[in-house]
């Protein structure tokens, strides 16, 4: 089965509400939305996180930001924060890029999030390569 992108859920709102139920209604529902100390740390945290602009080479590793993901499949949209590709010649293809890589993601999020966020990322990025 595949999903019509009208129909796909953001992985930010199943990360709400793996967090809070009642967070992820005040937000995606109500659209209720109140600053307190752990969000304000979370938006210093991202800064930079989702500037796709945002590019750089450390030896080997090319590190990127903001990458977009999809899946039919799955129903879900979002966007990575922070992704590594490491040169591994058991790795996939990256377009633009020389040799195979292997992906890193690294998320600022914690706890159930960045473990939702890295399952969806890894069945993307199986199907991409």
């Amino acid at each position: 089965m595949e999903y019509d992108e009208d129909d796909f859920l953001m992985i930010s709102g199943i990360q709400h509400f793996s967090f809070c139920p009642r967070q992820w209604a005040l937000i995606h529902i109500d659209q209720v939305w109140d600053e307190n100390m752990k969000t304000m740390e979370g938006n210093i945290i991202h800064e930079n996180c989702h500037n796709p602009d945002f590019i750089e080479k450390r030896g080997e590793i090319l590190i990127s930001r903001g990458i977009r993901i999809a899946s039919r499949t799955l129903g879900v949209t979002g966007q990575c924060d922070v992704v590594e590709f490491h040169r591994d010649d058991g790795g996939g293809r990256l377009y633009g890029h020389n040799g195979l890589c292997f992906h890193f993601l690294l998320s600022t999020n914690e706890g159930k999030q960045r473990i939702l966020t890295q399952i969806v990322f890894n069945y993307v990025a199986k199907r991409c390569v």
